[in-house]
């Protein structure tokens, strides 16, 4: 559904037509909240927290020998998990 669907669906409701939504894909939400939007915002906040780290010893935080590394399996792992939760 595009970002007009569901704003058009909701107000021809409310003037008391019948409205029916039909997504191509599992879950209501179309591309914003399964292929762009959302999903992005998810991969922002990791990138986020991973600029913070080298900072991490300023607060206390002591960081392996080496530093961090990126595990792609656990970020798209919490992403499909997000994304599944507001299906």
């Amino acid at each position: 559904m595009c970002r007009s669907g569901m704003p058009a669906a909701s107000a021809l409701a409310t003037a008391g037509r019948r409205v029916l939504l039909v997504e191509r894909n599992a879950g209501h939400g179309g591309t914003g909240l399964f292929e762009s939007c959302i999903p992005s915002r998810i991969l922002h906040e990791s990138a986020r927290r991973l600029r913070t780290m080298p900072h991490a010893a300023e607060s206390g935080l002591r960081l392996p020998p080496g530093g961090s590394r990126i595990d792609w399996q656990v970020i798209f792992a919490r992403k499909d998990v997000l994304l599944e939760q507001r299906a």
